[in-house]
Order: structure tokens, then C-alpha cells, then sequence
């Protein structure tokens, strides 16, 4: 009967130890999805910045190829021998923003650098 007891005792205290090392595992899981996130949440905030940047650029671009549009129509109506060329340039140079603006989204940057460490590596806590 005694036997039985302190089997039962050594039973259940080696059950406690063995959950009391998986809570530290879970709070080792834990921490590192915390982590995980947190690098998530700043590569989204760079993807924001550069959307944001490429929305300026772009729009500054439409913007002068619009100017362009003006200018043509001020020369049909005043006939001023300089507008073509100033629209010329407002088309030619509004088109390279536009396109230009595209940099800020290209694929390489999305995507992680191979210098940049992906995740964060812990020290095994066991």
C-alpha cells in the first residue's frame, strides 16, 4: 500500500514538472509571435511609406502631363509659337514621373533583404 502511495506521489510530481516546463514553453511561443508581429507591423509601415511615396510622385506626374493638356489648348486658341514645345515638355516630363514613381513599389523592395534577419532567434529557455 505504501508502494502505491509514494508511486502515485512520485506520478503526479513528475505531471506537475513536466506542465511546469510547458508553460514556459508556451510563454516562449508566446513571446515569439509578439515578436513575430512586431517585425510584421514595421514591414507594413514601410510598404504604407513607399505606397504613400509613390502616390505623391505619381500624382505630381499626372499633374504636369495635365499642364501639358492646357498648354496645347492655350496654343490652338493663341497661337503662340513657344506653347508646343512647353507642352512637349510638360508631357515628356510629367510621363517620367509617372513611371519613375513606380521604383517605390517594385518587388525588391517589398520583399525581405537577404542582409536583414528574417526572425528573431532566441535562446532555448530548456
Amino acid at each position: 500500500m505504501k508502494k502505491l502511495v509514494l508511486f502515485t506521489i512520485l506520478i503526479s510530481l513528475f505531471t506537475l514538472s513536466t506542465m511546469k516546463g510547458q508553460e514556459i514553453n508556451y510563454n516562449y511561443r508566446i513571446d515569439s509571435l509578439i515578436n513575430s508581429m512586431k517585425i510584421q507591423q514595421s514591414e507594413i509601415e514601410h510598404i504604407k511609406l513607399n505606397l504613400n511615396k509613390c502616390h505623391k510622385e505619381f500624382q505630381t506626374g499626372t499633374t504636369l502631363y495635365v499642364l501639358g493638356f492646357m498648354v496645347t489648348g492655350m496654343y490652338l486658341i493663341t497661337d503662340i509659337s513657344a506653347l508646343p514645345y512647353i507642352s512637349g515638355g510638360c508631357f515628356l516630363i510629367g510621363s517620367i514621373c509617372m513611371i519613375d514613381s513606380h521604383k517605390f513599389i517594385s518587388v525588391d523592395d517589398l520583399l525581405v533583404k537577404k542582409n536583414k534577419p528574417r526572425h528573431i532567434v532566441f535562446e532555448d529557455l530548456n
